[in-house]
């Protein structure tokens, strides 16, 4: 919900602010997978979609323009990259010098948006509006689309004969690939960062579990597994620690304090004397988020958003107008995703400020040194955890040293079987 360039689908707003509220700590806040993907439907457009060669250009409303034009040393490498994006699809801060370049495609799609144009994927006409040589692409390019029996003079010629399911899911959502361009953005994905949380997935608010994605647990690169283990995996071990806490302890019972902190909470709406509606200022407070905190992340940029959505949070009462019943939903969203933001701004910005390398997803700059290289200091060893203070509304960063590797596990059939008795004694103490 933080984000207005975004593939989560819509109602997938998240609920971290809440979690912040409570005194839950962040972890790897500043870790993203970003990537292009449309827009209507919000869908990556990844594999099949790249690597039909589609062509790529922006539009003013008046004049087109093919973009990518001089983004690469040739043509040849401009094709074999585009293709190239269908593997390396999220966006990587090692990926826009050397061998492998394919990053330029994404940081050229940010830069024409950021001037107010709008980008597009045309499977009607190749780059350049000029065929492929697909003798001049990489060879990995040229076997795998002859291979597929996709050398097809046009980009859609090409994407039906890989995978003709791509083009038919397009076109049952309204929009028929082989007529008509597909509006895209570099969109968040996933968030590699999340809620601290221990072995057992417990947040530093006892009886507060996070799994999945709300758990900070992926990793920079999120490699293959990370969701599995965070969401199947973390999910096994909050409920056995869950079930461990209610046999130990009883049922976790709220304090007085968050009790009346809901009570303040439930009762904000009645208390906003605003004039803009909840929906115009949470469309407002993406935009500046999706600016700040995307593949390009300015240290001057991250601060001057963390002031504005700060001072949104600040003046909530004042700016928000009274919402009618049927807000009440974007209202409480809003109010959500503004600490969401503000807590993940700061662990950006005190990263931008401090850390002095570009990683995963996101190229750090700083105006008194120019673009982080991707390798030197980044907090090696240690766990940068950040925290919010509801009474001030100010952030902090906790940092604690990495937990040491645990020893390797026996045989599959010695864990199996531990697993299995820790499933029998928790069945024998169950409580009725």
């Amino acid at each position: 919900g933080m984000f207005y360039d975004s593939v989560y689908p819509e109602k997938q707003t998240g609920a971290s602010g809440a979690a912040f509220e409570a005194g839950a700590r962040g972890q790897n806040l500043t870790e993203w997978q970003c990537g292009m993907a449309s827009l209507r439907p919000r869908w990556n457009v990844s594999g099949s979609f790249m690597q039909a060669i589609p062509r790529f250009y922006s539009t003013d409303g008046k004049k087109e323009y093919d973009f990518l034009d001089g983004v690469f040393a040739s043509r040849a490498e401009l094709l074999s990259s585009i293709f190239l994006k269908g593997y390396q699809w999220p966006f990587g801060a090692s990926r826009i010098s050397g061998k492998s370049r394919s990053g330029l495609i994404d940081l050229a799609v940010m830069r024409e948006r950021s001037l107010g144009r709008r980008v597009y994927l045309d499977y009607v006409r190749n780059p350049g509006d000029e065929p492929v040589d697909f003798d001049s692409l990489i060879p990995e390019a040229k076997n795998y689309l002859s291979a597929a029996g996709a050398l097809g003079s046009a980009p859609a010629e090409r994407l039906y004969a890989m995978n003709p399911q791509s083009g038919d899911f397009y076109l049952s959502h309204g929009t028929d690939l082989r007529r008509e361009p597909l509006e895209i953005a570099v969109c968040v994905q996933h968030n590699n960062g999340g809620l601290a949380a221990g072995a057992d997935r417990q947040t530093a608010v006892r009886g507060l579990f996070a799994v999945g994605e709300a758990a900070g647990t992926h990793g920079v690169e999120r490699p293959g597994g990370a969701a599995l283990n965070a969401g199947q995996t973390g999910a096994i071990c909050a409920a056995e620690a869950a079930a461990r806490l209610i046999r130990t302890d009883g049922p976790v019972k709220a304090s007085a304090a968050p009790q009346k902190a809901a009570e303040e909470i439930v009762s904000l709406p009645s208390r906003c004397r605003g004039s803009e509606s909840a929906a115009s200022l949470l469309d407002r407070a993406r935009r500046v988020m999706s600016r700040a905190a995307g593949i390009e992340r300015d240290s001057a940029v991250l601060r001057r958003a963390l002031d504005e959505i700060g001072g949104i949070l600040n003046d909530f009462e004042k700016l928000v107008a009274p919402p009618q019943p049927r807000e009440l939903e974007t209202f409480f969203i809003l109010r959500d995703v503004l600490i969401s933001q503000k807590v993940y701004l700061y662990a950006m910005l005190e990263y931008a400020e401090n850390a002095g390398v570009s990683r995963g997803s996101a190229i750090y700059t700083k105006a008194s040194r120019g673009p982080y290289g991707t390798s030197g200091n980044a907090f090696r060893g240690v766990v940068r955890e950040t925290l919010y203070d509801p009474n001030t509304g100010l952030c902090s960063t906790l940092v604690r040293p990495c937990r040491p590797v645990p020893p390797p596990p026996g045989s599959f059939e010695t864990e199996w079987k531990k697993y299995e008795e820790r499933r029998r004694n928790a069945a024998d103490t169950a409580p009725d």
